[in-house]
């Protein structure tokens, strides 16, 4: 009876061992571990755990680099679409006004020019050039001289309205697309007339004001 009870017993210290290094297995301790027991039965039953858990705890460790690597990846191609998409806009879009530049009003030209002809419409293109622009540049500096292009091209494109494109060429020359029906082609010259006007509208700028000229 004495042997039986210390077998016994030996076996609800194994059997409590191997409940606490379950819960803490659970508890997400992948590296909670069994000691070698003394009797060939705990020895058994700590090599059975032992390899379970280290089993369980590599795979995790694999699927977490995995996860990692697949995260990684997929920045990765997040940041090489926004390049791609940058480069793209970039090249059909002028950097400092945000207007399209002098591809984009080729690719758009050719595009009216065939709808113009098949509606019988009018195609109108009005270049404009700033006048004395670098005199700007030179007595106020180059911040104060791009803050007036941004506000020539916004007012371009309100005055422009929609139907019509306002690209920016290069430096201070500007293009405008109009299209309009033959019975209207005052129309174009109306609307040429008001962009003047709003282009060499006074301007403030940083508590500056700026008026510059520009011509057809």
């Amino acid at each position: 009876f004495l042997l039986l009870g210390l077998i016994l017993a030996t076996h609800r210290r194994l059997l409590a061992r191997l409940v606490q290094a379950t819960d803490r297995f659970r508890e997400g301790n992948f590296a909670v571990r069994l000691a070698a027991g003394a009797t060939p039965e705990a020895q058994a039953v700590s090599h059975s755990f032992n390899g379970m858990a280290g089993d369980i705890e590599e795979l995790l460790t694999s699927l977490k680099t995995s996860q990692r690597q697949l995260g990684e990846q997929l920045n990765e191609t997040v940041h090489m679409q926004q390049a791609l998409q940058k480069l793209s806009w970039q090249n059909y879009n002028d950097v400092l006004t945000g207007l399209p530049n002098r591809a984009a009003l080729a690719a758009r030209f050719e595009q009216e020019l065939f709808l113009a002809r098949e509606r019988q419409r009018l195609l109108a293109v009005c270049l404009f050039d700033l006048d004395h622009f670098q005199a700007i540049n030179d007595r106020h500096g180059y911040d104060v001289g791009d803050q007036v292009l941004r506000m020539i091209a916004s007012a371009m494109e309100q005055t422009a309205g929609p139907g019509n494109l306002v690209a920016r060429l290069a430096g201070d020359e500007f293009a405008i697309a109009l299209a309009a029906p033959r019975s209207k082609v005052a129309n174009a010259w109306i609307l040429a007339e008001e962009l003047l006007t709003a282009v060499t509208r006074p301007m403030e700028v940083d508590g500056k004001l700026v008026q510059i000229g520009a011509f057809l």
